[in-house]
Parts: C-alpha cells; structure tokens; sequence
C-alpha cells in the first residue's frame, strides 16, 4: 500500500504526491492541492472558504491584514479592539446615541455631579461605614438613597440620606412607604 499517490493539483494543474491523511472517522484522504497557496488562489477564485486580504481600517486608515470569508462576505473593518472601542463610541455619542434627550441633562444628574453632593455623599458613607443599611451587605461604594425622596422634600440633611446596595436602592425607590417606615419607624 502506497503512503503517497501521485495527483495533479485542482489549482495549478501540476503533478504532485499527495500523502495519505487519516480522517477522524478512520478512512483515509488525499490532497487535491500541491500546497496552501494553490488552495488559497483557487477558493478565492471559486468563491469558497477563507483567505487573507490587505484591508484599510475604518478609524484610523492604517492597512492590515484580514481573514475574509467569501461566503458570508462579511469582512472586519478595524485593525484592532481599540480602533473599534473609538469608532464605536464616536458613532453613540450626541444625537446618534439612543437615549438622547435633545442636550437636556437630567436635574438628577446636575445634583449629584456637584462637589458638594459628593462630599456629602462620602460623608454618609462614611457614618454608615460603607454598609448597606437595610441588608447589611458592606464592601463595596454603594449609593446615597434619600429617604423621603428628594424630588418630594428636596432635603439633603444627613437625617434624611442613608447608604443603600443597589438592590435595596431599587427596592426603596419601588417601595415608598415600606422604606419610609423601615427607616423611620416614627412615621409609620
């Protein structure tokens, strides 16, 4: 039995000895190509699996190498994560941004990016030593909840602020008058 045959590539139409490769499921196989090029050359020319191809990136225009697949002509524009990460960012910024409001920034937002919300907010933390005050959860920088909403008293008093998990935060905000009266139990 013969190790290797000889063949004429698909490709280049030369003769060449194939060498026999054994597949997974025990039977055996050939080469219908002298050698990775020619196999490049005829799938790119034939419209089948993959080959590489000199691309200019979308962001920053350098030219880099890419694996293309014909079949699915699909074809990556970015050289890199980062190249993607900046074009990407750039097309969500103002008015392509889905949660765009027409430049308006929010009343919640002005508040708690001020200085003195946020040494306010590190005070509270501090007094609660960085604790959830409902479920006891610690470790990590949880937000400052009012408890009567800020909206309703717009009162930043320290009696009226209190450090809350994310969960418990939610919670609160959902549950008004439960929160109201678990953390003053007078109002109740």
């Amino acid at each position: 039995m013969a190790y290797k045959e000889e063949r004429i590539c698909l490709s280049c139409k030369e003769k060449f000895l194939a060498p026999r490769r054994k597949k997974s499921d025990g039977s055996y196989r050939r080469s219908i190509y002298c050698c990775r090029i020619c196999r490049t050359n005829y799938e790119k020319e034939n419209g089948k699996g993959f080959y590489m191809t000199n691309i200019c990136c979308a962001n920053c225009g350098d030219e880099f190498r890419a694996v293309y697949k014909n079949t699915a002509g699909e074809i990556r524009k970015y050289c890199s994560q980062k190249c993607y990460g900046v074009a990407k960012r750039d097309m969500v910024k103002g008015e392509n941004n889905p949660r765009w409001v027409g430049g308006v920034v929010p009343e919640v937002e002005k508040r708690i990016r001020t200085k003195e919300w946020k040494i306010l907010s590190a005070e509270i933390r501090t007094r609660d030593d960085n604790f959830c005050q409902r479920c006891g959860m610690g470790g990590f920088s949880f937000p400052v909840h009012h408890i009567v909403p800020h909206r309703i008293s717009e009162d930043n008093s320290p009696d009226n602020l209190v450090t809350l998990c994310s969960e418990c935060h939610g919670w609160a905000d959902t549950h008004l008058e439960e929160s109201l009266t678990f953390f003053n139990p007078e109002i109740g």
